[in-house]
């Protein structure tokens, strides 16, 4: 009876090294697609600056940008900087399944996803990131 083995993952650790790099790179978004979006960042790393900040219920771009638009692009689901503050442009229809909370997320991740990801209303106190009149929110 092999002792050394302590689970699963160690068999699949010594044998698959593609599964090694993959595990290394935790999965933020997968979509029915089979598209899958991954985060860089290390799950037992310290969190990277997320760029963003609230004011009251509403997120605010923490810091000089220079990627996003400063004014509505309009384009539906488009991400801009409305002084300051997140917002997507107008006929954004939600897509069920995608949900972004904060914090946990990135300024960088909101931009990839777009408005999308942000229903109408969320339930309060959840962290999830919602669209009030185009603006994003935090319930």
């Amino acid at each position: 009876m092999p002792t050394r083995i302590l689970s699963w993952q160690q068999l699949v650790l010594e044998n698959d090294p593609d599964w090694v790099r993959r595990s290394l790179n935790p999965s933020v978004w997968e979509f029915s697609s089979g598209r899958r979006f991954v985060d860089p960042a290390s799950v037992y790393a310290p969190l990277p600056d997320s760029g963003l900040t609230l004011d009251g219920q509403f997120l605010v771009i923490d810091g000089a940008v220079t990627d996003l638009p400063l004014i509505d692009p309009h384009i539906p689901g488009r991400v801009f900087s409305n002084s300051g503050f997140v917002c997507a442009s107008l006929g954004t229809k939600y897509q069920p399944g995608l949900s972004i909370f904060y914090p946990g997320c990135t300024l960088d991740q909101i931009i990839l996803i777009g408005g999308a990801a942000w229903p109408l209303s969320a339930r309060a106190g959840s962290g999830q990131i919602f669209n009030n009149g185009g603006f994003a929110c935090v319930a």
